[in-house]
């Protein structure tokens, strides 16, 4: 699945969307190289809680057009669960263009249109478990919540 084109660097921009218990996170990572890629998480941000949803997607717009991304290639993804589904559209409002992936309990990715995707929880776990044991994503020590980020992936437990 190709969604954006070939050339310059990619950068993958990720918002999980929290609610009201929940932090909403956002990460850049950078791609580096093909077959098999390589990932460098360069930007790592959680908003406090209860932030609003305006200004978290306002946020989002701002970071893509910062100096050192506005003209790389860069794709958003972002969480489409839940209260997601209204973020996803501020966010397209704000001409963004986001992929949408709403997190499901089923057994197989389903695309919904050019750019929804219904994807399970299982394959979104077993990526990440992969690129880490692989050593193919890198996370930089100096970035803020690095370690909560760290200490949050050793204590993920995947159920099926």
């Amino acid at each position: 699945m190709m969604l954006v084109e070939e050339g310059k660097p990619l950068y993958l921009f990720g918002l999980d969307l929290g609610q009201a218990h929940d932090f909403t996170a956002i990460s850049i990572l950078q791609q580096i190289g093909k077959q098999p890629a390589h990932y460098h998480l360069r930007h790592l941000e959680r908003y406090p809680l209860k932030t609003s949803y305006q200004l978290i997607a306002d946020n989002v717009a701002s970071l893509t057009r910062r100096e050192e991304l506005a003209k790389q290639r860069w794709v958003l993804i972002a969480d489409a669960t839940a209260v997601g589904r209204p973020v996803v559209d501020m966010l397209k409002r704000l001409e963004l263009k986001p992929v949408a992936v709403t997190i499901t309990a089923g057994f197989e990715v389903t695309r919904v249109t050019g750019r929804e995707f219904r994807v399970p929880k299982r394959d979104l776990v077993s990526t990440l478990r992969m690129l880490l044991d692989d050593s193919r994503l890198k996370i930089a020590e100096g970035l803020p919540h690095s370690q909560t980020l760290v200490e949050e992936l050793l204590n993920f437990r995947l159920k099926i």
